[in-house]
């Protein structure tokens, strides 16, 4: 499990990397939350563009449930997730509440622990010129639309894909890059509402053999505001221990 969980968190920060933190250039070059002429009509259109788009402005939480394949690990949590229009982004996680922030601006990192009520900050490395961005590396496309079961009903689901490259190691200890996709499904119920994010990853089978199911997250919207957020999820309170020093410009401290 210690593999794939590395290799989720791996995707996960490339992610991340690839939602905020770019500037004006990299944001009009990147095609990742470009959805075609043709696609636009399809339901989850303006959700994908909403989620995938580092200026936006939304918030939404979810209960959570993350399942390791491969290991039989079933964890189930919180989430919640925004953007504040400006190019800054927030993940919330926790078990019964949401005390875990991690806030992402274009020169920082910043981790919140809410309940010890500490932060530390990490100083982003901005990509020399001409590097490619983790925008490039991981790009979705729509796939197809379709039906699935959950909770006893059955919901209208659009999908995406995209692939990606993570290391691994054949039997006699040599390094190979392994090929992987990366499936996200927007689930929306009967009127045309975001219900529910699943995410899949799976490892792509050599020479025309099955995909292998690695990892399965689902997540279960329960709040979700377009447009606003509150403004809480972005500050620092005045009263937590620093473990790092914010320099004065940092706008997201509370005054």
């Amino acid at each position: 499990m210690k593999k794939i969980a590395a290799m989720i968190l791996v995707f996960t920060m490339i992610c991340s990397l690839a939602a905020c933190g770019k500037d004006d250039a990299k944001s009009q070059s990147s095609s990742q939350s470009q959805v075609s002429s043709g696609e636009s009509s399809i339901p989850s259109a303006k959700y994908y563009q909403l989620l995938e788009n580092d200026d936006s402005k939304y918030y939404y939480e979810a209960n959570v449930v993350e399942e390791f394949i491969e290991d039989e690990v079933t964890e189930t949590g919180l989430k919640g997730e925004a953007r504040d229009g400006k190019g800054n982004y927030v993940f919330l996680s926790g078990e019964e509440k949401l005390d875990i922030r991690d806030i992402e601006t274009k020169n920082a990192f910043y981790s919140v622990y809410d309940s010890d009520k500490e932060y530390s900050k990490e100083v982003s490395d901005a990509p020399a010129e001409g590097e490619a961005g983790a925008e490039d590396e991981m790009k979705l496309t729509y796939v197809k639309s379709d039906q699935m079961e959950m909770d006893g009903k059955t919901y209208d689901y659009d999908e995406y894909q995209g692939k990606y490259e993570f290391e691994g190691y054949t039997e006699d200890e040599q390094v190979v890059m392994e090929e992987y996709v990366l499936i996200r499904r927007y689930v929306m119920n009967e009127k045309g509402e975001l219900h529910a994010l699943i995410e899949l990853q799976e490892k792509i089978g050599e020479n025309g053999k099955k995909n292998t199911p690695i990892y399965r997250r689902t997540e279960k919207i329960t709040k979700f505001q377009e447009g606003q957020f509150p403004e809480n999820v972005f500050k620092i309170p005045k009263d937590y221990e620093e473990t790092a020093a914010f320099p004065e410009e940092d706008v997201i401290i509370e005054e």
